[in-house]
């Protein structure tokens, strides 16, 4: 991780000072800010420094600069991954915006978004751009191919793609030979043959990378310790007893507590199967120790978790509350509907249901309808079963209902309604001159109150507008 950071702080230098080559104006503050916070790297730089460096950046209008300053800035952000994100497709842009940039620098930007999709575990994205970081890596000389390789390959291995993940470590080492010094190239070789289960070449590459000494000491403990397993799993004591002190001593360089724990404790029982008591006690205490402390500081995070448990169950306490509160309400609400859908609060009036009429009454009623029928009573717009009755010298309102309800199966508004839609539709089919009418004029002598109204209700019983009706018939 050390020297790909050293690597990326030299190309950024690069990118700094070749901005300001062909400038007549001589390097200011800002650039002198850049340079100090890539030489203290991560050490002293901060998120405000950056991001003020990057709008001063925009401010110059030097692709170079703006590009090298977003760039950095998805590298500083490894916990917001949103913004790292951001900055890194920022960078991007640049380089698509400005073709007079060597195309070769693509592949860090891409590379960069691959490790924040790794991070957040969205292994098919960070493929796609891993894929594209070596693309743009062979058309541009190889430019940081064995990075981008690498990069492909744990991404196949996280997607569990074994076959090709073996493919790319295969291209990896037909590549680069032994004498190679890069810790990523030797630590490469020691995946593949992981891989390939060859336990004499796991040894020499895993002693090559540790004898490099890259600075990753989380690595180191890993390999080491993982090999000394191997070992220890085929009873070669002597070989993996100074591949477990190597573990302890990267381990202690990062206070990885569980490591030196582990380490000692195989190394106790190792010098206890040999009947060395002296170097078995040493070990002995030192698990020990690392054990206390992998107690305190678990029971540091035990006591954390308890606090955030109660916290949560504090709110989740909360949120079940108001989750209750509102079923609750819903239900009523829903009970309440049911219950009084359809009555009224009014005092109610009379149904059809209330009253029977005799065959005479019957009689009465249809004999008053012909009036109403031959007269055409319901092509007057406002007309009422007020109206009506009064019109037509029916005794009760309730008469006439029970007549309509019983004979059309239907109630007054719809039965009044469908006439002056059958009244409408035959006019509009045998009177050329009405269908010229407009649809204010048509719906007046139709008996509707308004245009709105009569295309609402023809459209809902016709399944067809007025306008493309008339369409239809000429």
């Amino acid at each position: 991780m050390r020297v790909r950071l050293l690597i990326i702080i030299s190309t950024s230098l690069f990118y700094v000072q070749s901005a300001f080559t062909n400038s007549e104006e001589k390097p200011d503050s800002l650039l002198l800010l850049v340079n100090q916070i890539l030489y203290s790297h991560e050490y002293t730089w901060t998120k405000d420094q950056t991001d003020s460096i990057c709008v001063a950046a925009d401010l110059e209008k030097n692709p170079k600069f703006i590009f090298i300053c977003h760039y950095l800035n998805g590298e500083l952000y490894t916990k917001d991954r949103h913004k790292a994100l951001r900055h890194f497709f920022k960078s991007i842009e640049v380089l698509k915006e400005n073709p007079n940039i060597d195309a070769k620098y693509y592949v860090l930007a891409y590379l960069g978004v691959k490790m924040v999709y790794s991070d957040i575990q969205d292994y098919r994205q960070a493929l796609k751009y891993a894929k594209l970081a070596v693309k743009y890596s062979k058309q541009n000389e190889n430019y940081q191919l064995l990075n981008a390789l690498d990069q492909l390959s744990i991404t196949y291995r996280q997607l569990k793609d074994t076959a090709n993940a073996l493919k790319l470590q295969e291209e990896i080492i037909s590549n680069y030979d032994d004498n190679t010094p890069y810790p990523d190239i030797v630590l490469s070789k020691y995946d593949y043959f992981f891989l390939k289960n060859n336990l004499d070449s796991i040894v020499h590459y895993a002693w090559k990378f540790l004898e490099i000494e890259s600075g990753n000491y989380g690595t180191e403990v890993e390999v080491s310790f993982n090999t000394a397993e191997l070992l220890l799993e085929r009873n070669d004591t002597l070989g993996c007893i100074p591949l477990y002190e190597h573990a302890i001593s990267s381990s202690q360089r990062i206070n990885y507590h569980k490591a030196i724990h582990l380490g000692s404790a195989k190394l106790r029982d190792i010098y206890l199967s040999k009947n060395q008591m002296q170097e078995a006690n040493y070990f002995q205490v030192l698990a020990a120790r690392h054990k206390d402390s992998l107690i305190a500081y678990s029971s540091v995070n035990e006591i954390n978790n308890i606090e955030l448990e109660q916290e949560k169950s504090k709110w989740n306490k909360k949120f079940i509350y108001l989750l209750i509160v509102i079923s609750i309400t819903f239900l009523v609400a829903i009970l309440m509907f049911y219950l009084f859908k359809g009555k009224s609060f009014t005092k109610p009036i009379n149904t059809e249901g209330k009253i029977q009429l005799n065959s005479n009454q019957l009689e009465e009623v249809e004999q008053n309808m012909q009036l109403f029928f031959n007269e055409k009573l319901f092509l007057q717009p406002g007309k009422t079963m007020k109206n009506i009755v009064q019109d037509l010298e029916i005794k009760n309102e309730r008469y006439l209902r029970y007549y309509i309800k019983k004979t059309y199966t239907k109630g007054f508004n719809d039965f009044i309604n469908d006439l002056r839609i059958e009244h409408m539709v035959e006019r509009l089919i045998n009177d050329k001159m009405f269908r010229n009418y407009s649809l204010d004029q048509i719906a007046l002598e139709s008996g509707f109150s308004s245009r709105q109204v009569m295309s609402r209700l023809f459209k809902k019983k016709m399944k067809i507008s007025v306008f493309n009706f008339i369409k239809s018939i000429e």
